[in-house]
């Protein structure tokens, strides 16, 4: 089912470790997309890592720098939308992580739990 603005949603990602997806967006033809299902489930996961800024599509605007001086925009997993070519953990990704709030990741045992999604992560 279509979002007013044209989207799919695909998942949702909570703070503290809870993961919900829509398992039947991921078919075509009745058949599970494994890349799309690969894609969501490593972005969603990429958040309980403690990456919950996205990672911005296009460098033309604001986003991150890393230490090393590269920008952290682009093609990357962890981009707002899911793109069908992007079912791996890219270079940006790599980024993204070192820039991680390690306190809201699920590998600290003290996070707090959240009851609205952080991450909304849609298809278009």
């Amino acid at each position: 089912m279509k979002n007013p603005g044209g989207t799919r949603t695909l998942a949702w990602a909570f703070q503290g470790g809870k993961i919900e997806m829509i398992v039947d967006c991921f078919k075509t033809n009745g058949k599970l997309d494994r890349h799309m299902l690969s894609a969501v489930v490593a972005h969603e996961v990429g958040h309980q890592f403690g990456i919950w800024e996205h990672v911005p599509e296009s460098c033309d605007g604001k986003h991150l720098m890393h230490s090393s001086g590269k920008p952290v925009c682009g093609q990357a997993l962890m981009n707002p939308k899911y793109d069908p070519a992007v079912y791996f953990v890219t270079p940006v990704d790599s980024l993204a992580y070192d820039l991680r709030d390690p306190y809201y990741s699920v590998l600290v045992s003290d996070v707090p739990r959240s009851d609205t999604p952080d991450c909304v992560y849609v298809a278009p």
